[in-house]
């Protein structure tokens, strides 16, 4: 699926500020002018994917912090500035990137974490609740330490954590203890895919009413 444009991320942020909903773009690196245009066009947040270094991490809230809104000015505060760790690079460097000022949040990475730490996908696989296939359910050891690590971490640092792959009944306790704030519910995949699955479904039934009525 091909990346939308500033412009339809523009169009997208403005119908959701019709339903008083907030938005926040994820920019698939950390790239200065990716960040700042995120909030030019109207994001009231921004993160970076795979952020390796605390200088990566600082022009990517600089970028942030500095940018220029194209409908109205903003108070710097009014943006939420975070950045992804998914690599066994970021993870060596996680306190430094973490003690970044302006910093507001943070979010993990499990299957490019997967690939970094060299963990096979049989191996992960072989590790995944119910044995299903499902990343947002995988239990390696290795991915257990490196989740509660960062969220850990983002705790003690002060920060909000998103984390995606949490499954929902672990959420209520994460909530309580601290160590997460920030869930994924659906993504435009499932959505979509589950969309799908109804309109088959209805199409399905209207197929055997009309056998039915011959």
């Amino acid at each position: 699926m091909p990346t939308p444009t500033w412009e339809q991320f523009q169009n997208l942020i403005g119908i959701a500020e019709r339903y008083n909903m907030g938005t926040i773009i994820r920019v698939d690196k950390p790239d200065r002018t990716m960040v700042s245009m995120a909030v030019y066009v109207g994001a009231q947040g921004v993160y970076s994917c795979d952020v390796r270094t605390k200088e990566e991490a600082e022009t990517i809230v600089e970028a942030g912090r500095h940018a220029e809104r194209y409908f109205y000015p903003i108070d710097e505060d009014f943006v939420l500035i975070g950045v992804q760790i998914e690599s066994v690079e970021a993870m060596k460097n996680l306190d430094d990137i973490l003690s970044v000022k302006g910093l507001d949040f943070v979010s993990t990475g499990g299957a490019d974490y997967r690939i970094s730490a060299g963990i096979t996908y049989k191996e992960w696989l072989q590790h995944s609740r119910r044995g299903q296939v499902d990343r947002s359910r995988s239990v390696h050891p290795l991915l257990e330490e490196y989740d509660y690590k960062v969220m850990s971490k983002a705790r003690e640092k002060g920060l909000l954590m998103f984390n995606p792959h949490r499954p929902r009944e672990e959420w209520p306790k994460l909530i309580e203890e601290g160590l997460c704030q920030m869930f994924l519910v659906v993504t435009d995949r499932n959505a979509f895919s589950k969309a799908c699955k109804e309109n088959l479904e209805s199409l399905r039934n209207l197929k055997e009413n009309a056998c039915k009525r011959k």
